[in-house]
């Protein structure tokens, strides 16, 4: 049943995410990421999930920065290896 289902998410929703997809989110992200300033509330919501979570702050230029350079090359290799890895699964009792 596991592997109907990993087959079914691969055919519906992997398969379906095209080329054309692709170019339309990178885009779309592109331009989200040069027209939109990070506000005060957000830096100080990066710094403080930071500390939490690890320890240590988060720089919140560094975080757009990691988005701007988020290139097409990069969403197509993620997407064929969601397709090509089979999934790991840890059933805990």
């Amino acid at each position: 049943q596991a592997r109907t289902l990993y087959q079914t998410v691969i055919r519906e929703v992997l398969e379906e995410i095209t080329e054309n997809v692709l170019e339309k989110y990178i885009t779309k992200e592109q331009r989200k990421q040069r027209a939109t300033l990070i506000s005060a509330s957000q830096r100080l919501n990066h710094a403080l999930n930071g500390l939490h979570k690890y320890g240590r702050i988060i720089d919140s230029d560094r975080v757009k920065s990691f988005h701007k350079r988020v290139s097409i090359k990069d969403l197509r290799e993620w997407r064929e290896k969601l397709i090509a890895e089979p999934p790991t699964v840890f059933l805990f009792k």
